[in-house]
């Protein structure tokens, strides 16, 4: 039996990733347009009960007209443009690359987020927006469907920073995991699905080339 094709899948699927967020970028690029209207829907995963985006759109951008201003007028200036319970999140790779990291904002220009295996911590939203450029990403936010609940939203939040056990999973709890869940009361990663759903395809793709060639 030959094990190349298994190479092959392993490697797709280790790659599949890039691809994937890659594919993501390019859908941000769209969403001012009609047929972003029609894709944003169709990145949702098989579950019913997963969150439904409206809209992914750029975040308010931290001008460089800013830095004539003192760090608390640039912060006012830019807490005027958020909403509680905004979601934002940037790529942590050049080119929509890597994978994404999310934050909710709570008001006043805080932003809760959740950095790997560190505590989670509330950090403005002008550093947010730093570390976004140190990653050469723009940072995006998502809208959804159904309005949201701001008390809620503070409610789950303080619940989450009261928590003193760290926990961490790219697959079961990353960030975007803790910021989907504080905002909507569903713990969710659209890119955690569309990873799963990307590399599945990709390996019955292969799978079905593999026994045909074996057939052959």
């Amino acid at each position: 039996m030959r094990i190349w094709p298994l190479a092959v899948l392993i490697s797709v699927s280790v790659f599949a990733g890039n691809i994937k967020f890659k594919a993501a970028r390019a859908l941000m690029d769209i969403t001012d347009y009609p047929l972003g209207k029609i894709l944003i829907p169709l990145a949702r995963s098989f579950d019913p009960s997963a969150p439904v985006l409206e809209n992914i759109s750029l975040a308010p951008e931290i001008s460089p007209k800013f830095n004539n201003y003192v760090p608390e007028i640039q912060h006012l200036l830019i807490s005027n443009q958020l909403r509680v319970g905004d979601h934002f999140f940037y790529f942590t790779a050049k080119n929509g690359c890597g994978y994404q990291h999310h934050g909710v904002h709570l008001g006043n220009g805080h932003i809760l987020h959740k950095p790997g295996l560190e505590p989670i911590e509330i950090i403005s939203y002008r550093n947010f927006w730093i570390r976004a450029f140190e990653k050469e990403s723009k940072v995006y936010r998502i809208d959804y469907q159904k309005p949201i609940n701001t008390t809620e939203i503070l409610t789950r939040a303080e619940r989450e920073q009261q928590k003193t056990e760290l926990q961490f999973s790219f697959f079961f709890d990353n960030c975007e995991h803790f910021v989907s869940e504080i905002i909507t009361g569903y713990r969710y990663s659209f890119q955690v699905e569309a990873y799963k759903i990307l590399t599945t395809s990709l390996a019955m793709l292969l799978g079905t080339w593999f026994l045909k060639m074996e057939a052959s």
